[in-house]
């Protein structure tokens, strides 16, 4: 009887221990979870809004390269009508003045509205690099490298663009459009 006592006794101090033990690896199990569950919930949080970003900084960069850019034809409308399409327009009162003034107003025009285009897509791939290096964690890594090379490949495209405007280098310029596609 004595050695029936001891071991239940034992018995009963071993399924205690395991007992506990099973309640910690549960306890940690739920924490693992837990932690998981969270970081994909960030990931589905995040992912649309990332790509919501891509969306309209490849947009703004491919109509920026594009090859074929339509401009009004305002060399032939009168100074009344130019002057209320220049209102409207995103330019500066100097940048407008100067188109008034030149004799090749649709030239000027382009020039001027190019930095203005410009500006635009710069803040539309920097809002999608900022993006992706400050929710990128909550991407799986294949994914995050995408974004990030994407990322790069539209400022490469947007450089080369403006370099070659710059330049006046066509063949520059159509080297960013050919990133783009």
């Amino acid at each position: 009887g004595w050695i029936e006592n001891k071991f239940s006794q034992k018995l009963e101090q071993y399924k205690h221990q395991q007992a506990l033990e099973i309640q910690r690896l549960r306890v940690q199990i739920d924490s693992m979870l837990n932690g998981v569950l969270k970081i994909q919930e960030k990931e589905f949080e995040t992912l649309p809004d990332a790509w919501s970003k891509l969306d309209e900084a490849f947009g703004r960069v491919s109509a920026l390269t594009s090859p074929v850019q339509q401009f009004p034809n305002l060399n032939g409308i009168t100074s009344a009508r130019l002057d209320e399409f220049l209102e409207r327009s995103e330019l500066f009162e100097t940048q407008r003045e100067e188109v008034r003034e030149s004799s090749d107003k649709v030239s000027a025009y382009q020039e001027a509205v190019f930095w203005h285009r410009l500006h635009t897509v710069n803040q539309a791939c920097a809002e999608l690099q900022k993006y992706v290096a400050r929710n990128g964690i909550f991407f799986p890594p294949e994914i995050k490298e995408k974004f990030t090379k994407v990322s790069e490949e539209l400022w490469l495209a947007v450089s080369k663009k403006k370099i070659g405007h710059e330049a006046k280098d066509y063949k520059l310029q159509n080297e960013g459009w050919t990133k783009v596609k």
